[in-house]
């Protein structure tokens, strides 16, 4: 029987394909093994998808949480329905010629809590259905704005109408409404034509493996421990004794772990430094109780490693 991997994939999705495509080939090279991402990349962009393999489908909230770095190119004096090239482009009337200088002093007011109200071709559901597949029947969408957390924006490239953002962002953040905005902030509008995602978290664009000729042996080299992701949370180690208790569920007290009491959550590792568990406060301040339990990753059908 094939080896069960555990750990995340920093995949380098070219453009073109989708998502859910990338996440298949990895799939069918290490089931039975269970397989997920960590947020949706358009066939339109490129870059960063982190790819969870095995347990680690079950952390992936903490991935798609975290910061995220894109790189944008955008064209302005143009609209379209989804925002970027993929759908009928629409010039705009007597659209007015905007100066480098007059993007930049405008960049600052999309940084921070921003309202955002997501494309019309997106992923959200709308009674139950996404709205993309909707907008592409011709029914009419209406989503709501949002808040999103835009930590830097970078003008890297300008030549009317073209322009290039480096955009730093929290999860739910749509580059494409970014730039449509930013385009109907200077009296005209904007479409994006190409996105490069860079940066997911501590996970890294120049670190990436690519899609092309992946074997299962390339996948099991280039997984990323996946307590990696929680290294700036305490740290338990667990011996032999305490493993075989967490496997069977118990709860610890804090002076077993051998740190202090009423920690929001703690990483329980071996001693080979995998990732076991996840621990939360418990009951009373001294007690920690299991969150989440890798334990047996390790235990059933293999050793310890």
């Amino acid at each position: 029987m094939q080896e069960r991997l555990f750990g995340f994939l920093p995949l380098n999705k070219p453009r073109g394909i989708s998502s859910r495509t990338a996440v298949d080939a990895v799939k069918k090279l290490v089931g039975p093994s269970k397989v997920g991402h960590t947020g949706t990349l358009d066939p339109l962009a490129d870059g960063m998808l982190v790819v969870c393999v095995g347990p680690a489908t079950r952390l992936a909230t903490f991935v798609q949480q975290s910061k995220k770095t894109y790189i944008g190119s955008f064209t302005l004096g143009v609209s379209s329905a989804s925002d970027d090239s993929e759908t009928e482009l629409h010039a705009v009337e007597h659209a007015p010629v905007i100066a480098r200088q007059q993007l930049e002093n405008m960049l600052p007011e999309f940084t921070g809590a921003i309202s955002q109200v997501p494309p019309t071709f997106s992923a959200i559901k709308v009674g139950g259905k996404r709205a993309y597949e909707l907008a592409r029947k011709g029914k009419p969408v209406k989503l709501e704005p949002r808040e999103v957390q835009v930590y830097s924006l970078e003008l890297l490239d300008f030549s009317y109408p073209n322009f290039k953002l480096k955009t730093e962002c929290g999860a739910g953040t749509y580059i494409r409404s970014l730039g449509r905005d930013i385009g109907e902030r200077l009296g005209s509008a904007a479409i994006m034509t190409g996105l490069t995602r860079t940066d997911v978290g501590s996970f890294s664009l120049s670190d990436s493996t690519e899609t092309q000729g992946l074997t299962f042996a390339s996948v099991k080299q280039q997984l990323v421990e996946p307590g990696t992701i929680f290294s700036d949370l305490p740290t338990a180690k667990l011996d032999d004794d305490q493993i075989a208790r967490l496997i069977n569920g118990a709860s610890f007290e804090a002076h077993e772990l051998q740190l202090p009491g009423g920690l929001q959550r703690v990483v329980a590792v071996n001693q080979q430094n995998k990732l076991l568990a996840l621990f939360q406060s418990g009951k009373s301040a001294e007690q920690y109780r299991i969150e989440y339990n890798f334990a047996n990753h390790y235990a059933v059908g293999q050793q310890q490693v």
